[in-house]
């Protein structure tokens, strides 16, 4: 159900700090590049590349009003446990 211009029909606070997006295209993206040479050698694809997954979706919004028909680019990469994000004491 789309709301209309007021956005009561999911109630006056349903879209406190939300937003209702319309998906109107995806794709799933690969990039290949050659590495830096800050990064370690064991990380490095074939000896010398580095590569990038990930997600594109494109959309607009439809909720709440003030914000209706804004474009919308989300980019989702995918990692798994083993990814680190900064650094990491020793045990």
């Amino acid at each position: 159900m789309i709301p209309d211009d007021s956005d009561e029909a999911l109630g006056s606070r349903f879209f406190d700090h939300r937003l209702l997006v319309e998906i109107q295209a995806w794709d799933a993206d690969l990039h290949v590049g050659l590495s830096s040479d800050l990064t370690p050698v064991e990380q490095r694809f074939q000896g010398g590349l580095s590569y990038v997954r990930g997600f594109r979706l494109d959309g607009r919004v439809v909720a709440p009003a003030q914000y209706r028909a804004t474009a919308a680019r989300v980019w989702l990469s995918p990692f798994g446990p083993d990814m680190r994000f900064g650094f990491r004491w020793p045990r």
